[in-house]
């Protein structure tokens, strides 16, 4: 079992849910070494490295080779998934991290990512694709 550190909507647990196929444990966790920008034409974030900056996000618990396999597959090609360390409190716990791929990087926006927004104005239309996509992993799981 292993943890992963998520920083968009996936830190939404409606969102966690149905991608992951269950809720997990969760705590706030931080990200040093790295900035969060809205993809271009997306309603999600995605970071990259940068030495000065922190992210704010969620450290998922319990995570088994089913569940990390359906996180690989929901964020394709355009992510990496990266062993990172974050804090949570004052502790630091070794995670896994999707970061954008290099040569993705041009698709970030130079506009941060904001959780409220994104609730307010595309979570339900989001929700519908992640449903969709817990679909489909329920056929193969079948």
């Amino acid at each position: 079992m292993t943890s992963v550190f998520t920083y968009g909507s996936l830190a939404v647990p409606e969102v966690w849910t149905l991608v992951a196929g269950r809720l997990h444990v969760s705590e706030p966790a931080l990200l040093s070494g790295f900035r969060r920008r809205v993809l271009r034409d997306a309603p999600y974030p995605g970071i990259v490295p940068s030495p000065s900056e922190l992210v704010d996000g969620v450290l998922w618990h319990g995570i088994d080779t089913v569940t990390m396999a359906r996180l690989d597959d929901f964020e394709g090609d355009l992510y990496e998934r990266l062993p990172v360390e974050v804090l949570v409190g004052e502790e630091a716990a070794v995670a896994h991290a999707y970061v954008v791929r290099p040569r993705h990087q041009a698709l970030l926006s130079p506009e941060p990512w904001d959780e409220a927004t994104f609730r307010e104005h595309e979570l339900e239309r989001y929700l519908e694709g992640c449903q969709r996509f817990a679909e489909s992993w329920s056929r193969i799981d079948d």
